[in-house]
C-alpha cells in the first residue's frame, strides 16, 4: 500500500480527518486538524481514499491522550483523541456543511453554538454489549469499527458507572451457561435508581440457565432481568421487583429494557429544555394542538401536555405506546391521545388526517429521518415545526424538503447527546413562510 505523509485540514462527517495528497482527497480516522502524519493507504478509490496514521510527524494542537485503553480498536467512538472544545466546534461544522450541502440551505447565522453534555464520561445508560465465545472464555464488548469482530472490554470510561460493574460478573454468569453460545448480545440500561438486562438469545434457555439467570438476578440485586428470543415481541420478563425510571421536568418516565430512551440521561433533559424553549409561548393557548410524532414513551408528549390544550403521541410500536399510556396515568394527565400508526407506511400517514389539525408538529424519527412524512407534513401546513435529529445528513434532506415546502428554517441547534463520538442531535425551527 502507499505511504506519504498527509497534513489534516478538517474532521468531517463520521469523525475522520481529511487531507488531500495528489489533489484527491484522503480520510483518516483517529486524526486531528493541523495534524502532520506519515499516512499508509487502506482503501483506494477513484476520486477519493482511506488511510491509517502510521506515525504521527507533528500533532494538531486540539489532540488530546485517550481515555480509554481500547480507544482505536473498538468502534464505539471516534473523537476521543480531540479536546472537548475541539469536538464542539467539529460537531457544529458537520451540522452547517450538511444542511449547506445536502439541504441548499445557508447555514449562516441559523445553525448556534453546540451546547455541550453536562458529562463527557460515565454518561452513556444503555449500552447493548456483544458476546462471543472463544475457548479461552466470553469475548464481552462492542464491535471494531466496520466489522462484527468483539473488542473484549473489562470496563468502557462511556457507560455509567454502574452499568461497568455489572460487566465482569456478567462475563461469568455467561461463561457458567450452558445455552452460552446462542447469546449474541446483552442489552443493559440504567435509570436513575435502578439497572436491568436484556438477554439475546438465539433459542430458548434451558431450565438450568433460566435458573442462573434468576440467581444472578438476585446475587446482583438486579431489578429487571428480561430475554428476548429473536424479535422483540418475543421479549419476557424473568425477573422483576422494581421499576425504571428517570426524572424529567416535573415528571417520572417509567420504562422497562428494551424499550428506547435517550442514551445520555443528563444531556436529554437538556435536550428536552431546549425544545420547550424553542417552541416559546406563541403557540400554547388553551386551544393549541401538538402532534408529538415517534413519541415512544413520552419523552416528549408528558412535557408538551404542559404546554398545550391536546397533544396526540404517535407511534408505531404498541410497547411505547402502552408505556406512555402507563406515564400519562401516572402523571394524572387527561389531555394526551396515544395513537398507534406506522408514519413510514402510506396508512399510517393518512391516520394523521383523521386528527385535529395541528398547531405544532414535533418530530423525532429515527437516523433514516422522515422523508413521507415531511413530504406529507408540507401538504398539512402546521405554523411551526420542531425537527430532533440524530443524523445531520438525514436531517439536512428532509430540511430542503420543507423549505421547498413552503418553511422557513429558523433555528438549528447542535446538542453534544454523544460526546467522544461523531454523534450529534440537531434541534431544527421551522416555521411558515
Amino acid at each position: 500500500m502507499d505511504e506519504f505523509e498527509l497534513t489534516i485540514d478538517k474532521i468531517v462527517a463520521g469523525g475522520f480527518g481529511l487531507g488531500f495528497h495528489n489533489e484527491k482527497a484522503v480520510f483518516v480516522p483517529f486524526s486531528t486538524p493541523g495534524d502532520h502524519l506519515l499516512v499508509t493507504v487502506t482503501k483506494q478509490y477513484k476520486n477519493h481514499s482511506f488511510a491509517a496514521i502510521k506515525k504521527i510527524i507533528t500533532p494538531g494542537s486540539g489532540r488530546t491522550p485517550p481515555q480509554c485503553l481500547h480507544y482505536g480498536k473498538c468502534g464505539g467512538c471516534q473523537l476521543q483523541h480531540i479536546s472537548a472544545k475541539l469536538q464542539g466546534e467539529v460537531k457544529a461544522n458537520f451540522v452547517a456543511e450538511s444542511i449547506q450541502r445536502i439541504g441548499k440551505i445557508n447555514p449562516d447565522g441559523i445553525v448556534a453554538k453546540l451546547k455541550s453534555s453536562p458529562l463527557h464520561v460515565g454518561y452513556r445508560r444503555r449500552a447493548g454489549l456483544k458476546v462471543r465465545v472463544i475457548k479461552s472464555g466470553v469475548l464481552l464488548g462492542f464491535f471494531a469499527a466496520g466489522t462484527h469482530r468483539v473488542v473484549d472490554l473489562s470496563s468502557c470510561p462511556i457507560l455509567d458507572p454502574r452499568l461497568n460493574d455489572i460487566v465482569e460478573p456478567l462475563r461469568g454468569l455467561i461463561n457458567s451457561l450452558k445455552d452460552k453460545n446462542f447469546i449474541p448480545e446483552v442489552d443493559c440500561v440504567a435509570g436513575d435508581e435502578n439497572i436491568g438486562l436484556v438477554f439475546h438469545t438465539l433459542r430458548a434457555f434451558c431450565k438450568s440457565d433460566l435458573d442462573r439467570l434468576k440467581a444472578f438476578a438476585k446475587e446482583q440485586q438486579l431489578p429487571q432481568l428480561w430475554v428476548q428470543q429473536g424479535k422483540k415481541a418475543r421479549l419476557r420478563s424473568i425477573h422483576s421487583n422494581k421499576v425504571l425510571s428517570y426524572e424529567l421536568e416535573e415528571f417520572s418516565i417509567n420504562f422497562k429494557p428494551g424499550d428506547f430512551i435517550q442514551v445520555n440521561g443528563a444531556a436529554n433533559r437538556l435536550l428536552v429544555a431546549e425544545v420547550l424553549k424553542a417552541i416559546g409561548d406563541d403557540l400554547t393557548d388553551k386551544n393549541g394542538v401538538v402532534w408529538d410524532l415517534f413519541c415512544g414513551i413520552g419523552n416528549f408528549t408528558l412535557p408538551l401536555a404542559k404546554k398545550f390544550a391536546k397533544v396526540y403521541g404517535v407511534e408505531s410500536q404498541p410497547r411505547a405506546l402502552e408505556r406512555l399510556s402507563q406515564n400519562v396515568k401516572l402523571a394524572n394527565i387527561d389531555n394526551i391521545i396515544p395513537i398507534k400508526a406506522d408514519l413510514f407506511k402510506p396508512f399510517g400517514l393518512d391516520k394523521l388526517n383523521e386528527l385535529d389539525k395541528a398547531d405544532l408538529v414535533l418530530l423525532d424519527p429515527p437516523r433514516s429521518g422522515g422523508i413521507e412524512l415531511v413530504k406529507r407534513v408540507v401538504k398539512i401546513q402546521p405554523q411551526k415545526l420542531v425537527y430532533i435529529s440524530c443524523d445531520s445528513a438525514t436531517f439536512a434532506r428532509d430540511a430542503g424538503v420543507l423549505v421547498n415546502g413552503g418553511y422557513t428554517l429558523n433555528s438549528l441547534l447542535p446538542i453534544d447527546l454523544f460526546p467522544q463520538t461523531s454523534h450529534v442531535e440537531m434541534v431544527g425551527v421551522f416555521e411558515v413562510k
